[in-house]
């Protein structure tokens, strides 16, 4: 029940032979330990404690406005980044309807004077014709003169 329990089941002799390996590999070093210490005049033990002092516990609240000071130059500089950021996109935004606006009259006006072209080229053109039937009657009319007398 016992060689059941174990995690690696290994026959005796494997078992000998890994632990003949241990032996061998133990005495090759894995890493160069390399210590230097510094240099003393006095063959003394250094056996004080260093002492680091803790700060006391500091609320939230304080650390957030440590946090705050410390950091209120890029706040700032953010802050107006984004105003100006806002004020460029609304900038393009109303450019861009008011140049829509601007376009969608231009091009009525142009269909209006289209328009206004088809309705004078055809006014010349009945007034040519008045022109030439007044011509036409002002003919008749020396003839008639002309015979009459």
């Amino acid at each position: 029940m016992a060689r059941k329990l174990r995690r690696l089941v290994k026959s005796t002799r494997e078992r000998d032979y890994y632990i003949q390996y241990l032996k061998l590999a133990d005495d090759e070093p894995t890493v160069e330990q390399v210590s230097e210490f510094p240099q003393s005049d006095t063959f003394k033990e250094d056996d004080t404690v260093p002492t680091e002092e803790k700060g006391r516990r500091r609320s939230p609240a304080s650390k957030m406005s440590e946090h705050f000071k410390e950091h209120l130059f890029h706040y700032l500089i953010s802050f107006i980044a984004l105003i100006v950021a806002s004020i460029l996109v609304y900038g393009a935004t109303d450019m861009s309807s008011r140049l829509g606006r601007i376009e969608g009259l231009i091009d009525s006006i142009q269909n209006n004077l289209f328009s206004q072209d088809n309705k004078i080229e055809k006014l010349e053109d009945t007034i040519q014709e008045h022109e030439l039937k007044i011509q036409e009657q002002n003919i008749k009319l020396d003839y008639l003169e002309d015979s009459l007398q």
